[in-house]
């Protein structure tokens, strides 16, 4: 760009240099001479004359190049306006890109332009006139619709077909510029008679137009009389408008069982053609006319086997992958949808003569891999599970460890679908422990894991392997595994306790920690039932280090729910944690039932949903945002509605600890103040003070953590001013007031740290010192809603570490909620406090 400019500004001779060394330069874009965009417009001047076709196509070219590089060759328009009228379809296209580029911003450069298209719209040459009327359709500005509505309307009554579908497709373009104005008009009629055209792909292009145009109403009207007409003609259309005629048949019900054999008998003649698309089109009709009718049903999806697997042979061999895997991603879902369930006799046994199509090639990607395994898991049966079993194996320990991870999933699958063959398959498995290397060890006791809730009984061939694995295991969900089968089949398990305690200790500070401690938390108080002297001590520092330490709430409130579990009654606890059908096995997973999503996806059969594993609606932008929005409004419907309600209540003061919880710990938990410290007798007595009902109908005693949707949320202003001596005045004013006492994990370095954490919630110092190893305070905080003042004492012992605040406020109704923002304000450094004593007494009483 540098050297176009250097040269039109007649400075390229100062750099210079010689070409022998640097070959020669491309034809359009270097050695520009000085004046060339004068010299250009000489040229188009004589474009009239210039008989030579050549020398006018390279004269448009400079034109174009100038133009693509940014330089300014405006001046030229009406030069290219002139140059335009030439029977040259080439040069044509060339002048149409340029005065399409100038026009959308220069009023006067589009009349002309728009004359120009106008113009040629009305030539004898059907190429020339179809160019012009689909440049003019693409113009985006103001003006120009009365201009392309004019050029349509003749172009739809052209008899000539190649102008006609083009016109077609300019209603769609029409249709996006300016909907009312297509839909009010005669447009949808005309695209409704195209229908009967001669030509293929007029009709065609008139389905697609008449889809889009009438998407609102679901698309073009489906009458069975149109279905005749279409179908009668498939033959004459590609394989593009078969797709697209086949993909109106599942919105047309055959009115009798006999129609709807003779459309399948129609359609069967396309199984045989090499188009996916078709094909795929065909196999959604079959889905959807014989879902009611099993015989038929089975006959049609056994018919179809051949095709599908003909098809993604036909793309691995010619290296099309992307082909082989949408139609895998199909095949898979037909699989998923007709075999049989585990357990269960029920279905069709599709592809389970044809499995070895499905064993992976050495030079098949990972992606063709992976569902071809996922496959051999629904096609396994009695007959070929020891071929397939073999090849899965030989995958396992391959290299890839991916590929390993994918086979070790898929023979659990297995398990679970061919009950009759689970305990080879388990064996099997076992085999792999052998190998002792980390992700063969993490994927086998996943497995292991999914097999043993189908199978309890193989726990007495795991115990070996599942006592000296853990120190290889670094996966997480290979942990969480391990931790289940330790949990429920501990008491088989000598080294359970001492395992469990060791993932306690040692999984604070990794990555993943939260989920398992999730999984000890379920663990650990099943095994301290059956196990209660080994695990008396790992259960009452598990609970104390969630309570005291954890920083999820969620995980924090389950720890004190079990911790009020086993203080109120022990063997209700019992009943609670182990269930009273010890070791059911599962007898249908979440993933094999049939759902609302699953059935969604089946029904867009042959679309991207197939691909994504989702329906439309999850990954369509245009759904996604209104579906976003209904749920917003919905949920500004319902908290206006909260809220209208609580205004209506009369408004109480309460502490954090009169609030009952129903959300979990949002802010630091107030330490228990009734736990008995007497004789473990004692410790069992329910709590006299005042109790809530837990979800699982607990009485659970004030250790309950406030709820905020409970007080009334405040607003406090920034930077709010007030004179230290009205300060004074209101203070001594203010006889009632209220208190906030929180113990201290970690104290405060200085006195500035303090003042950030109260800033942070718009609370401002007024005076601050330390004096004796105690920090003082005077804060100061106003509504920005109901301009209620409020002022604070707050003092931090640090020998004591306790926080120690005096509250007055000229409101007493905003009082709770101003206690919980200001304890809010220390949660970082609140450190709630746990008798692990009763704790103890509860557990050794039950051992």
């Amino acid at each position: 760009i540098n050297a176009e400019y250097m040269g039109l500004l007649g400075i390229d001779k100062i750099m210079a240099t010689s070409s022998t060394t640097t070959g020669p330069a491309p034809q359009f874009f270097v050695d520009t001479k000085k004046g060339e965009i004068n010299e250009l417009k000489g040229l188009l001047q004589k474009f009239p004359f210039e008989k030579d076709i050549q020398k006018q196509r390279e004269t448009i070219k400079k034109v174009i190049a100038y133009m693509t590089l940014g330089i300014d060759v405006s001046r030229l328009f009406a030069d290219m306006v002139k140059a335009s009228k030439t029977p040259d379809l080439i040069i044509k296209k060339m002048i149409y890109l340029y005065l399409v580029n100038y026009s959308e911003n220069n009023q006067e450069c589009a009349i002309l332009a728009i004359n120009t298209f106008l113009t040629d719209c009305k030539s004898t040459d059907y190429k020339i006139k179809a160019l012009a009327l689909r440049t003019l359709s693409s113009l985006r500005f103001n003006g120009v619709v009365p201009y392309i509505q004019q050029a349509l309307s003749e172009g739809l009554k052209d008899p000539d077909p190649y102008v006609k579908k083009t016109a077609i497709l300019g209603c769609v373009k029409l249709f996006k510029q300016s909907p009312s104005i297509v839909k009010d008009g005669d447009y949808v009629e005309n695209l409704y008679k195209s229908l009967k055209d001669t030509d293929a792909q007029v009709v065609i292009n008139s389905i697609i137009a008449l889809n889009e145009i009438l998407e609102d109403e679901g698309g073009i009207a489906i009458t069975r009389k149109l279905i005749i007409f279409l179908l009668n003609r498939l033959k004459e259309f590609n394989e593009w408008g078969q797709s697209i005629i086949i993909g109106l048949l599942p919105k047309y019900e055959p009115r009798t069982e006999a129609e709807m054999i003779d459309i399948l008998n129609i359609l069967e003649d396309r199984l045989s053609g090499a188009s996916v698309s078709v094909l795929l089109s065909v196999t959604k009709v079959f889905m959807k006319y014989t879902k009611d009718n099993s015989v038929i049903n089975k006959q049609i999806m056994e018919r179809l086997q051949a095709p599908l697997i003909t098809l993604m042979n036909a793309g691995e061999t010619g290296g099309n992958f992307e082909i082989t895997y949408v139609v895998l991603q199909h095949i898979r879902l037909i699989v998923s949808r007709y075999s049989p369930r585990p357990g269960s006799t029920a279905g069709l046994s599709l592809f389970q003569n044809d499995y070895k199509h499905f064993f992976c090639k050495i030079e098949e990607p990972t992606y063709i891999r992976d569902i071809k395994i996922e496959v051999l898991g629904f096609i396994a049966n009695e007959a070929n599970m020891q071929d397939i079993i073999t090849e899965l194996s030989e995958y396992v320990i391959d290299v890839n460890a991916d590929l390993a991870k994918k086979a070790l999933s898929c023979i659990s699958n297995i398990a679970i679908r061919v009950p009759p063959m689970a305990k080879t398959i388990m064996q099997t498995l076992l085999k792999f422990f052998k190998f002792s290397t980390e992700y063969l060890s993490s994927q086998c006791i996943i497995a292991c894991a999914v097999v043993l809730k189908k199978y309890p009984q193989f726990i007495d061939e795991i115990i070996p392997y599942a006592q000296d694995i853990h120190s290889l295991i670094v996966n997480t969900e290979a942990k969480v595994a391990l931790i289940w089968v330790l949990g429920e089949f501990g008491e088989h398990i000598p080294l359970a306790p001492y395992i469990l305690e060791y993932y306690a200790v040692n999984s604070p500070n990794e990555p993943g920690s939260l989920d398992v401690f999730y999984s000890l938390l379920t663990a650990v108080p099943k095994l301290f039932f059956k196990r209660p002297g080994e695990c008396q001590n790992i259960l009452g520092s598990l609970l104390k280090h969630l309570i005291m330490n954890s920083d999820n709430c969620d995980l924090k409130s389950r720890a004190i729910m079990y911790y009020n579990l086993l203080k109120t009654d022990v063997e209700l606890a019992k009943e609670i944690i182990l269930g009273k059908e010890k070791g059911a096995p599962v007898e249908l997973f979440y993933e094999d039932e049939e759902n609302e999503n699953k059935e969604k996806v089946a029904k867009e059969f042959n679309t991207f949903s197939v691909i994504y594993e989702d329906p439309q609606e999850k990954f369509l932008k245009k759904d996604l945002v209104q579906k976003i929005f209904q749920e917003e409004l919905a949920s500004d419907t319902r908290a206006a509605k909260l809220q209208e309600e609580k205004d209506k209540e009369k408004p109480k003061a309460a502490t954090l600890v009169d609030v009952p919880s129903s959300t979990g710990p949002s802010v630091p938990v107030p330490p228990p103040t009734d736990i008995p410290t007497g004789n473990a007798g004692a410790s069992l007595q329910k709590a006299s003070s005042p109790v809530s009902k837990d979800l699982l109908e607990l009485e659970i005693g004030e250790y309950q953590s406030p709820d905020l949707y409970a007080i009334k949320i405040i607003q406090l202003m920034d930077n709010p001013e007030v004179d230290p001596g009205n300060y004074q005045e209101m203070w001594g004013s203010i006889t009632k007031a209220e208190t906030v006492n929180l113990n201290l994990k970690k104290i405060p370095s200085t006195l500035q740290d303090v003042e950030a954490l109260v800033l942070a919630k718009k609370i401002i110092s007024l005076a601050l010192g330390e004096e004796s190893g105690v920090m003082k305070f005077y804060l100061y905080a106003k509504s920005s809603q109901t301009k209620a003042e409020f002022l604070i004492e707050l003092q931090i012992l640090k020998a004591a570490k306790q926080l120690q605040a005096v509250i007055k406020a000229t409101n007493d109704g905003e009082m709770p909620a101003f206690k919980a923002m200001l304890t809010d304000a220390f949660s970082t450094l609140v450190q709630p406090t746990f008798d692990t004593n009763n704790l103890t007494l509860i557990l050794h009483k039950y051992n």
